[in-house]
């Protein structure tokens, strides 16, 4: 999964729309006696987190545990111990303990269970996959990251409201900024290009678009007849094998190149 991979926090939020859709058919997935399992699973996954041993609750965590962007995912449970203060605070802590499998964790597919329509994602196993929710701590640290961020670029994308992602693929670097008001801007380098250059290519008015219930999405860029699209995989694939996403170059709906992401900042 990728929070870093999404700005997770958005858009696990705007999961809130459609998840209906999802759980109006999840309860035909597994029979009762899986769900009854995987709510036992989700319930020693609560009580480790009751207990307040962070060495406990790694167990129950799945790496790397993304945060929104430009936050370094969380890779290692000593990653965990030392970020854990900034991730759980107080009010997230008390959702997630105070919490009951059986009634407050809602299935949604393939993609899990979540918790308070998304702040919290898990595993059938039980595993946390995904946060949804951002401590004030976090968001302080993620607004000075920004601005560091922001100093590094070349002065032609020194101006945004806030960074989205960052890619790697075979050919190609990109990022993605929130321009506001729904506007996005599209930066692509080629592989061999420093990322602090002048990209090669910037192109703005892109539009973010929902996939399904589980917070997978695209952006997509339009130029002289030519789409560029970002596929955003979350939750990874119905194995969960962690994935990043795909960027794909069309024209006229003809497919001129697709590479997997390698890399997400």
């Amino acid at each position: 999964m990728s929070f870093a991979k999404l700005k997770s926090l958005g858009v696990l939020m705007l999961s809130l729309a459609l998840a209906g859709v999802s759980l109006s058919h999840a309860d035909d997935l597994y029979t009762p006696a899986e769900t009854a399992q995987q709510q036992k699973a989700l319930q020693e996954t609560i009580q480790a987190f009751r207990s307040g041993n962070i060495s406990v609750i790694a167990k129950h965590v799945r790496f790397p545990l993304a945060r929104p962007y430009p936050l370094p995912p969380v890779e290692t449970p000593e990653a965990l111990a030392q970020r854990y203060t900034e991730i759980f605070d107080e009010s997230l802590l008390k959702l997630i303990t105070t919490s009951v499998a059986e009634k407050d964790w809602d299935l949604v597919g393939w993609r899990g269970y979540m918790l308070q329509n998304g702040t919290v994602w898990a595993e059938i196993d039980g595993q946390i996959i995904a946060i949804g929710h951002e401590s004030k701590k976090e968001h302080e640290l993620r607004l000075k990251l920004i601005e560091a961020d922001r100093r590094r670029l070349h002065p032609s994308l020194s101006q945004f409201k806030e960074p989205v992602l960052k890619w790697d693929t075979k050919g190609f670097r990109l990022r993605i900024d929130d321009f506001g008001d729904a506007n996005y801007r599209l930066a692509l380098w080629s592989s061999d290009q420093h990322p602090q250059s002048k990209p090669a290519l910037s192109i703005t008015g892109g539009k973010y678009e929902p996939d399904g219930s589980g917070g997978d999405h695209h952006y997509i860029f339009h130029l002289n007849g030519v789409t560029y699209r970002c596929d955003v995989t979350v939750l990874g694939d119905d194995q969960g094998t962690p994935q990043f996403g795909t960027f794909t170059i069309l024209r006229k709906d003809h497919e001129l190149l697709t590479e997997d992401v390698l890399r997400d900042y």
